[in-house]
């Protein structure tokens, strides 16, 4: 229970900013510290403040001086109106092309991209049409380039990247000016950043303490440079596509010793606050101890999803709060990293490790130097056969994830591994409105292990996207006892199951905008959907649920969609083997109510059940098979005002597709490629006991061929309020008008009542 003498919201957002001074303040945090609900609204007023803050550079003038008293303006670099303005105003930067589909040419690189924009310059994706290779170039925005201060930062990132010759440190291969604006040409890295590779879910124990260690050694070569990068953050951060090589980059702010003095000086802020060294906030002078700190917001980071610090910060405040050891938020983690990672984000610079390259031969498994007197070594991060593998990585230059079958380091943890008599599995409470363990499903998921259930108690809506991508995370259940509704905005999956087995996700309702899928299912899962809503606009173009590259059964189950009801817009379902054969996958007992095609299945499938669903206005089920697809089942679904019931798109049939036991209400057609009509479907395909009652549209010779056509049907009710919806009265001959024997004897998803 709160104290009853909680701050009001005036305070609590005076805090947040970080306009309350002491003595106020320290009893104000005191009580936070204490109070759950009070730290939740200081949470979300810190977030609320973000999005309020205006988007500022330093004003640059002629006078250095200007960068030194700290003064912002308000400044937007590119246009806000969308993409295509932001193309527009690209484009009016570079010259002329002289390949067809470039968006234009800086110096002797062709441009085809725009990677990303920020407060100094636009990162674009070009050729080198010499060396034939992909490059970055950077290059400073038109209203800074006039400035004398930001050309000479701009130049001064070049130097420091050029002094570096690092696999974890971007490369810089020129700089030059193009209609006097400054760029420089860097390494294209082909992956994502950091940020990106967790904003899915956390990292698992190998993964992290891999790209921690691969960080802490590129640190520890742009420090022996004398360069102080000062913005270390997962989004400054890349990660190589197929190697998991990381890579430093954006050393805009980047502070050289010997002329920092001059452009980014003492008692001046620069940084990302939430990854901000608490010296850096004071406006002090940051050196190689800024960075270890940044380093340490990152491993928590990515063992989290969040920076410790989420509050922002300002001069001469300190940060927010002791954030909470990792060694309970993550169990599963090496035993000394929660230690590591305490001493990186002390407040004292003092008392942080002494450099990267120490930092790096902890993450080795290496002892730590000794302490103060008296002398006493600290404990090993990693031990035995994993620190062995890690250093003879590390000599060998060679640091990749073990379990993804690269050469290198293979990650062992030194803990015993629990047995399953050791745990018993847990049920984690979730509620926004109080009486519960947790406030979001975020931090539940965090502390959760195998086996555990996350129970959401209020009917409330959250806006978190939720991640199952770590083996910790194997047969959790997620489950919403009251209906709540996940309504994540600004992301493309509200929630993503991949490479998890046993996940299941009960009881939600999905609020999902038009650009959303709700559910995407990727890899070997076996995930169990079960029990949820649906709702999307109806001009929706992505599937609510999309089951794709090499879904398929983990723990002896396949992937099932089942007892769900679906209010689509263009497509409810989409089980894809385009990017991967997709094998193992359950549709059953569902209602689609609306939507152009409920069921998609394409490409390259195997073992797909679709049945007992009620298909209600709108295309039932569309194929696009490739021939190798087998054991595909149609069986047992009533489709009411269809205008197609099944649609076959592709020339090619695979054997193995059976279709059965269905009833067919008031539809209109089948739909058939150019050229191949229903008798060599039939020839091609098991099509039997399906029961079509056919409108004046439909073509009763080609309905013929893969359903009995009949009269009207007998059916209790056709309304979808009714709990007899679509049910057949007792005694109908729909009862024992399907295949039988090991097949069900009824034709259609409800079988006759009183059965």
């Amino acid at each position: 229970m709160p104290p009853p003498s909680c701050p009001d919201r005036n305070t609590l957002r005076a805090l947040a900013r970080g306009d309350l001074t002491d003595p106020p303040r320290a009893a104000v945090r005191g009580h936070v510290d204490g109070c759950r609900e009070c730290a939740e609204a200081v949470r979300a007023l810190v977030g609320e403040e973000a999005r309020r803050a205006p988007v500022t550079v330093t004003r640059l003038g002629s006078d250095p001086g200007d960068v030194a008293n700290g003064s912002t303006v308000p400044y937007r670099s590119t246009p806000a109106s969308g993409p295509a303005a932001v193309l527009r105003w690209v484009r009016g930067l570079l010259a002329e092309p002289t390949l067809p589909d470039a968006l234009g040419r800086v110096g002797g690189y062709e441009v085809v991209a725009v990677l990303g924009h920020g407060g100094m310059g636009v990162v674009l994706r070009g050729w080198d049409p010499r060396l034939r290779r992909p490059v970055a170039v950077k290059l400073l925005i038109p209203q800074l380039a006039a400035h004398p201060v930001a050309r000479a930062r701009f130049e001064r990132e070049a130097r420091a990247v050029a002094a570096v010759r690092h696999p974890n440190v971007v490369g810089i291969h020129e700089i030059g000016e193009q209609g006097g604006l400054p760029y420089l040409v860097m390494e294209f890295v082909d992956g994502h950043t950091l940020a990106d590779r967790f904003r899915d879910g956390t990292l698992d124990a190998p993964t992290l303490v891999g790209f921690a260690r691969q960080v802490a050694d590129g640190l520890s070569a742009v420090h022996a440079r004398g360069i102080v990068h000062r913005d270390v953050k997962p989004s400054n951060i890349l990660v190589e596509a197929g190697t998991d090589r990381v890579v430093i980059t954006d050393f805009g702010l980047a502070l050289l010793g010997r002329e920092g003095s001059d452009l980014t000086s003492a008692g001046h802020v620069l940084g990302t606050p939430s990854y901000m060294a608490p010296e850096q906030v004071r406006g002090d002078r940051a050196d190689h101890r800024s960075d270890l700190f940044g380093l340490g917001c990152v491993v928590y980071a990515m063992a989290v999803g969040r920076s410790p610090f989420p509050v922002v910060q300002s001069p001469g405040r300190p940060a927010w709060g002791p954030p909470r050891p990792l060694a309970e938020l993550r169990p599963d983690l090496p035993a000394g990293l929660s230690d590591l990672v305490r001493q990186l984000l002390a407040e004292d610079p003092a008392d942080r490790p002494p450099s990267a390259a120490a930092v790096r031969d902890r993450l080795d498994g290496k002892p730590a130097p000794p302490a103060n007197p008296p002398r006493r070594p600290r404990r090993r991060l990693l031990a035995g056969a994993a620190a062995a593998a890690v250093a003879g990585a590390a000599a060998a230059g060679v640091l990749g994830r073990g379990v993804s079958g690269l050469p290198g380091w293979a990650y062992r943890d030194p803990r015993p591994a629990p047995g399953p008599a050791d745990r018993v599995p847990r049920t984690l409470t979730v509620a926004q409105t109080g009486g519960a363990e947790f406030r979001t499903i975020g931090d539940a998921l965090a502390l959760a292990a195998p086996g555990d259930t996350v129970r959401v108690l209020d009917a409330g809506t959250y806006r978190e996207a939720v991640a199952f991508s770590t083996p910790r995370l194997a047969s959790v259940t997620l489950e919403a006892a009251a209906r709540a509704t996940l309504a994540p905005e600004r992301v493309e999956y509200a929630v993503t199951i991949k490479n998890t087995p046993g996940v299941v996700l009960r009881g939600f309702r999905f609020e999902s905008p038009a650009d959303q899928i709700a559910v995407v299912v990727l890899g070997p899962t076996g995930a169990l959907l079960e029990d949820l809503t649906f709702d999307q606009p109806p001009h929706a173009t992505p599937a609510a649920v999309y089951v794709c590259q090499g879904a398929g059964p983990a723990l002896g189950q396949p992937n099932r969609i089942r007892n769900s009801t679906f209010r689509c817009g263009k497509r409810a379902v989409v089980v894809d083997g385009n990017a991967g054969a997709v094998g193992g996958v359950e549709v059953a007992g569902n209602r689609f109510l609306r939507g152009e095609v409920h069921v998609v299945v394409c490409r390259a499938v195997e073992d797909v059940s679709i049945r007992d669903n009620l298909f209600c206005r709108g295309d039932a089920v569309a194929f696009d098979l490739d021939p190798p697809s087998k054991n595909v089942r149609v069986s047992n679904n009533t489709c009411w005002l269809t205008p197609r019931w099944l649609r076959v798109l592709s020339r090619g049939f695979p054997n193995d597709v059976s279709v059965f036991n269905n009833l067919v209400l008031e539809a209109d057609a089948v739909e058939l490629p150019a050229g191949v009509d229903a008798p060599d479907l039939a020839r091609a395909w098991s099509i039997h006991h399906n029961r079509w009652e056919p409108t004046p549209r439909t073509d009763h010779a080609r309905a013929g061929a893969v359903a009995e056509v009949v009269g009207p049907v007998d059916l209790i009710s056709r309304d979808e309020d009714d709990p007899n919806f679509l049910r057949p009265p007792p005694g109908s001959p729909l009862g024992s008008g399907g295949a039988g024997g090991e097949l069900p004897a009824h034709v259609g998803a409800v079988p006759p009542a009183g059965r």
